[in-house]
């Protein structure tokens, strides 16, 4: 489980989602999310 996201104007986690836009449901405020995911850190060497 990851964290919900938050509106990046007022904190609130009621977010709406259309096609590539997110909009909060609190102050009304509209962003565009981020296209990709995070990726796993599989490939990742530790020495």
């Amino acid at each position: 489980m990851g964290r919900k996201e938050q509106c990046p104007k007022c904190g609130s986690k009621k977010i709406g989602t259309t096609v590539n836009q997110k909009e909060c449901k609190v102050c009304k405020n509209i962003w565009t999310g981020k296209v990709g995911h995070k990726t796993s850190k599989r490939g990742k060497v530790r020495f």
